[in-house]
């Protein structure tokens, strides 16, 4: 493993270790071993890989790399008291949007909970985890994974679409890496005050840059604790009797992400708000 040097003039944020690995099972899991070096580390540290071969998805889901051709990058930063997590995670979102918006040509959108996308197609997944190392100290940890330089790479995985594919031409994987890293970390040390000093333009910006915001969609609810509770609220026009094999579909409006991390919806008038697992959304109809 070897650090990559940052250079900062005078003045200039101060920016965190970062390491890199010609190979790993996932960042995610390397980035937990260098928390566990010292006793006494306390500070935010980030690690990367072009080579990552068990990457972690979402839930049991797995993010499927290509040595070489995709970046894989993990970053720790101490967990401060009274941090409002939902509000984190969607700052951290928007610095990742952020940074690849700077390197594509096109639009890059947040499709709730955890992807990036562009075209309508996966440019990027994150994962956001909080852990402790063996002394006891708490860490939020950040996995990105980029698609960056396959060729077609809807060819093996249809709903996906690489960096190279979108400004056809290859992209320097390291110049990417750092500058993500440059652009998720430089507010770190500022994080409680900024957090709480802009949380309703965090929110609006989060929600200005989700995919399908405003759009009519169809969303099954999957979790039978509320949903009786959903058909009661918004019956009357809102069903769809297509693919009866399945639950009955709701149409709904999407507007927003709630302070709980909530996906907002609208129907018939009436608003309510699912976690992440408690619906099936249809984007296509």
């Amino acid at each position: 493993m070897k650090q990559i040097p940052f250079i900062s003039g005078p003045g200039e944020v101060e920016i965190p270790s970062l390491y890199f690995v010609e190979s790993c099972d996932s960042t995610q899991d390397l980035i937990q071993d260098l928390i566990n070096l010292d006793p006494t580390f306390s500070n935010t540290v980030a690690c990367f890989t072009f080579n990552q071969v068990n990457g972690r998805g979402q839930g049991k889901n797995k993010w499927n790399d290509v040595p070489n051709q995709s970046v894989a990058y993990s970053i720790a930063i101490p967990l401060l008291d009274s941090l409002d997590l939902v509000l984190l995670n969607k700052y951290l979102t928007l610095k990742v949007l952020s940074a690849l918006q700077t390197y594509s040509t096109e639009n890059v959108f947040i499709k709730w909970p955890n992807d990036l996308i562009c075209l309508n197609k996966k440019l990027s997944g994150l994962l956001m985890q909080i852990v402790s190392n063996k002394w006891g100290n708490r860490f939020i940890i950040l996995g990105i994974g980029v698609n960056a330089n396959q060729d077609n790479i809807q060819n093996y995985l249809p709903h996906a679409i690489s960096l190279k594919d979108i400004v056809h031409k290859s992209i320097d994987l390291t110049s990417l890496t750092k500058y993500i890293h440059f652009t998720v970390s430089s507010g770190i040390q500022s994080l409680k005050t900024l957090l709480m000093n802009s949380n309703s333009e965090i929110a609006e910006n989060f929600n200005s840059k989700l995919w399908g915001i405003g759009c009519e969609i169809y969303i099954n609810i999957e979790d039978e604790s509320i949903r009786n509770d959903i058909f009661n609220l918004v019956s009357g026009d809102g069903y769809s009797d297509s693919n009866q094999s399945e639950l009955p579909r709701i149409q709904v409006k999407i507007i927003g992400v709630d302070p709980l991390g909530r996906l907002q919806f609208e129907s018939n008038g009436k608003h309510f708000a699912c976690h992440h697992g408690q619906i099936r959304i249809h984007y296509d109809n």
